[in-house]
């Protein structure tokens, strides 16, 4: 029993394994428990409904602040970062990693190196991270046209639009709602304006925080689907 996990903690492959389990963790949360709605990193595009390259350099002031935007935002359009959901990306990313480091600890590192020291398990770690990153573009490329519907939406304009309910559930402090696109469905992160709403409820979207990015809906009926809970 040993033999088959110490593979799976060896040094310059722990990192891989962690980030795989969390990201699993998140996802079973998020889509089963509907829990951590509030945060949005994981939720959408990084430059969709707001935050990208366009409110980058209008807020830059001068053209090294554009020079330093354009540097930070030129890796993450490489990576497929700003037209695939953030969350679909790491965890493609996380399985992508802990299968190259896996592979590449049985099949050379540990035979080349045995129990690595800090200093050479850091250098492996970068190198198993190097080689998954252009293996995470690849594979996340055909997913850029499925989420290109949802490119150029303004938050403010989905304001009186219908959604539902995604989540197991929304309530003043967290929940997803699902917002119909030519493209994917997006996810948008809700809060209710005030009885908690179950899964497949559908609701109005009636404002856009800006500061939480998260968008407050009321239902669009008061019949069956809404379910009120202590």
């Amino acid at each position: 029993m040993n033999e088959i996990f110490s593979p799976l903690v060896a040094t310059p492959v722990f990192p891989a394994s962690i980030l795989l389990v969390l990201v699993s963790l998140w996802s079973f949360a998020t889509v089963v428990l509907g829990l951590g709605h509030d945060y949005h990193l994981f939720s959408g595009h990084v430059d969709t409904l707001g935050g990208g390259s366009g409110s980058l350099q209008e807020s830059a002031g001068h053209h090294l602040t554009e020079a330093v935007g354009i540097t930070v935002l030129a890796p993450i359009r490489w990576l497929n970062l700003n037209t695939v959901p953030l969350f679909l990306w790491t965890l493609i990313f996380a399985s992508v990693w802990w299968v190259v480091s896996l592979t590449l600890w049985l099949l050379m590192d540990r035979p080349l190196f045995g129990d690595p020291g800090w200093l050479m398990a850091t250098v492996l770690f970068a190198k198993n991270v190097v080689i998954s990153l252009p293996i995470t573009k690849f594979l996340t490329y055909p997913f850029r046209n499925i989420f290109s519907g949802t490119e150029g939406l303004a938050p403010k304009s989905l304001i009186g639009e219908e959604a539902e309910i995604w989540s197991y559930d929304a309530t003043v402090s967290h929940g997803q709602a699902r917002f119909k696109t030519d493209g994917a469905p997006l996810l948008l992160n809700v809060k209710t304006d005030g009885p908690t709403l179950v899964k497949g409820t559908k609701v109005w979207i009636a404002h856009y925080d800006e500061t939480t990015r998260v968008y407050i809906v009321s239902a669009t009926t008061t019949n069956n689907q809404l379910l009120l809970r202590e």
